[in-house]
């Protein structure tokens, strides 16, 4: 009996083993569409969809270049220049056609379906705001970036020195009412 509960123990380890290996490779490729230009400031390196680094090819500094799609990969917001190729957004500046958000339709009180409340709130800058969040009973006080990159594509840089996830960016869809994490599980709802 030993023998055959180890054996169901190392098929379910496996199978779960599959599932988050999979899971991690569908999450990495959300293609969103960008709708703008991107342009150098260096000679900038290309990535391919997996991440990899094309080892024969860079843009010349100082070049535009059409973006059909934004897609996080490992982490790292990417802009596509080619049909496999990717520029880091971290390397380039970036000029959407038009976005359909502004940082005000993100103030006011966010009740993400993980039980964290999120309250944005204006400090006066274009771009740059107050955050509170609370999560488990326990309040974390911030700042946060409100970056749009086309549509309704934004990026959220949160900057805490401490508690819930202290420090993060985000790449979310902001529609209407909803907020939604992009390479995330969940989404927010507006708190009226």
């Amino acid at each position: 009996m030993g023998d055959l509960f180890m054996k169901k123990l190392l098929k379910s380890l496996l199978v779960a083993g599959f599932a988050a290996v999979s899971f991690a490779a569908v999450s990495n490729v959300n293609d969103v569409s960008a709708g703008g230009v991107t342009t150098t400031r260096i000679l900038t390196r290309m990535y391919n969809k997996q991440g990899d680094l094309v080892m024969n090819r860079a843009l010349a500094a100082n070049t535009p270049w059409r973006v059909g799609y934004f897609r996080v990969i490992n982490g790292s917001l990417m802009y596509q220049v080619s049909t496999n190729e990717f520029v880091r957004a971290f390397s380039v500046d970036y000029e959407p056609e038009s976005w359909s958000v502004s940082i005000d339709d993100l103030f006011g009180k966010w009740q993400a379906e993980d039980g964290t409340s999120y309250t944005f709130m204006s400090n006066g800058h274009n771009r740059k705001g107050n955050v509170s969040i609370t999560k488990n009973g326990k309040t974390t006080e911030g700042t946060f970036e409100f970056n749009p990159y086309g549509g309704d594509q934004i990026e959220i840089a949160l900057y805490s020195d401490e508690g819930y996830n202290a420090s993060w960016i985000r790449y979310c869809t902001l529609n209407g009412d909803k907020l939604t994490f992009n390479n995330e599980e969940y989404s927010a709802y507006r708190v009226y």
